[in-house]
């Protein structure tokens, strides 16, 4: 496999014993003389890859830290099952997460239809800043306590403001994806 690096920062390391040649834009020789803006012209001159940084999943951004299997989390972006070593060029290093996770209690009667398919809505009280990608997690509650189920679902879209159509004021119906197993899946 080859090595690939970044031209801005290899023109900058050429160039950073002759602090004549280096402007504060990174690109800007000031003497045309110097032997190191030479190598810097030649590092200018070799073609480009198109590459991307990847990472594993589990230092990405985008990595949802919910375990469904042993090392296999929820990719946020794009709400597939993935093992925690898969690599991936979509994420970059840890930032500010464009989603966010709810987790909520659900009825047992929900919940089996949630976990079934059946269901693919969820009907909540618009407190949260629900966001379309938003991930939630439904922990089974039977009115008492948590009895052990969860399951993580994808926010696909968000119904809200429709009051003319019997949704009440400060409610939202929000369709979902349910996460399976059967999404795990290694990509190469």
């Amino acid at each position: 496999m080859s090595d690939y690096i970044d031209k801005t920062a290899a023109r900058r390391a050429a160039l950073a014993p002759c602090n004549k040649c280096w402007k504060e834009s990174g690109k800007t020789p000031v003497c045309d003389g110097c032997k190191l803006y030479g190598v810097a012209q030649a590092i200018d001159r070799i073609p480009a890859a198109d590459v991307r940084p990847v990472v594993l999943c589990r230092d990405c951004k985008y990595w949802f830290n919910a375990p469904v299997a042993d090392g296999f989390n929820s990719c946020e972006l794009d709400a597939l099952i993935r093992h925690e070593d898969f690599f991936c060029a979509a994420g970059g290093g840890r930032g500010r997460k464009a989603m966010k996770k709810h987790e909520l209690k659900i009825l047992p009667q929900y919940f089996q239809a949630v976990w079934s398919g059946i269901k693919t809505f969820e009907l909540r009280k618009d407190d949260r800043d629900y966001q379309r990608g938003d991930i939630l997690v439904l922990r089974e509650w039977d009115g008492e306590k948590y009895t052990g189920s969860a399951i993580c679902v994808k926010v696909t879209y968000i119904l809200q403001n429709a009051e003319k159509y019997g949704l009440k004021d400060g409610y939202i119906i929000m369709g979902i994806r349910h996460l399976e197993a059967a999404d795990m899946r290694e990509e190469s």
